[in-house]
């Protein structure tokens, strides 16, 4: 691929240059708006994968395009990223709103069960804690009754 025909929107040259060229072509793909591209790219650019070098800013670059994208895929993969924060900086706030985005776009039952965790994930083991009053059981409940109504087994458990 020739890198100085294309305006990349995303991707730095530097970078674009030392991707093999079936990792060039795919690139090319996602800043062209492929969305299948854009979360394989970005995902690839996260874990350092598929002979991609570890690149997490590069790769949260192209699943911000997926989820603009409206890939379901990206929004499912980047709400639990940002929640997990091993893989990027932890931004549950973020998360909330892509797993949300997710669910009310796509019906996913990934993101329900996502949710459901992050609403679980605040309860504490004390009995008499304040923050358990904090914790929505009702709305994680109904996530999860959701999520196995269409067939998720994680939601079911």
């Amino acid at each position: 691929m020739n890198a100085s025909s294309h305006d990349f929107k995303i991707i730095r040259q530097s970078v674009f240059r030392t991707l093999c060229s079936s990792c060039q072509k795919r690139v090319i793909e996602a800043e062209n708006g492929i969305v299948t591209s854009a979360f394989f790219v970005g995902r690839c650019f996260i874990e350092g994968i598929h002979r991609f070098p570890q690149n997490k800013k590069t790769g949260m670059d192209f699943l911000d395009l997926a989820v603009k994208l409206k890939s379901a895929e990206a929004m499912e993969y980047y709400g639990i990223v940002l929640f997990e924060g091993e893989l990027v900086h932890k931004n549950e706030y973020k998360s909330i709103r892509i797993l949300t985005e997710a669910v009310n776009t796509f019906n996913s039952c990934i993101a329900r069960v996502q949710l459901a965790r992050i609403i679980l994930s605040h309860e504490t083991f004390e009995i008499d804690s304040i923050s358990n009053r904090n914790v929505n059981y009702v709305l994680a409940k109904s996530y999860c009754k959701e999520a196995a109504k269409y067939g998720s087994t994680e939601g079911m458990v």
